[in-house]
């Protein structure tokens, strides 16, 4: 029993030297840990009107979400506006599944720099609702 898990370990030691994009890609969110703050989403219950709305949001309090060390990943790989991260469908994939979204769901998720989620809201995209929820999570990072 012991020497399988050897090989085994030996042979994940060598895919990760070999293949780092195969770590990277195990998890997407890698490049900001401890750096950023993530928000995913997912417009779909109304996506032309949620899109904009939510375009203009990062838009208007772009100060606020660049001091606070916001990057944004739209799930569904559309936008690739001010402070987006752009990721490939497979890391998009890896992340929807990871954090349990629904392909066919309006949803946001705020991921905090350790990669936990920290808050979760699904349905139509409320601007004012975000942003408050925005500025307690901004307000209690800060204070730590």
């Amino acid at each position: 029993m012991s020497n399988k898990l050897s090989v085994l370990l030996f042979a994940f030691t060598l895919l990760s030297i070999f293949h780092p994009d195969a770590i990277k890609a195990s998890n997407p969110l890698k490049p900001y840990l401890w750096k950023n703050v993530v928000v995913l989403y997912q417009l779909k219950e109304e996506p032309v009107k949620e899109e904009l709305a939510f375009q203009q949001t990062i838009d208007k309090n772009y100060q606020l979400f660049k001091q606070n060390e916001f990057v944004f990943i739209d799930l569904t790989g559309k936008n690739s506006g001010k402070l987006h991260a752009q990721l490939s469908s497979e890391e998009l994939e890896i992340l929807r599944k990871r954090f349990k979204i629904e392909a066919n769901k309006s949803v946001y998720v705020i991921v905090g720099m350790d990669g936990w989620e920290k808050f979760r809201e699904a349905g139509h995209f409320n601007p004012s609702h975000f942003i408050n929820i925005i500025m307690q999570y901004s307000t209690s990072n800060s204070e730590k």
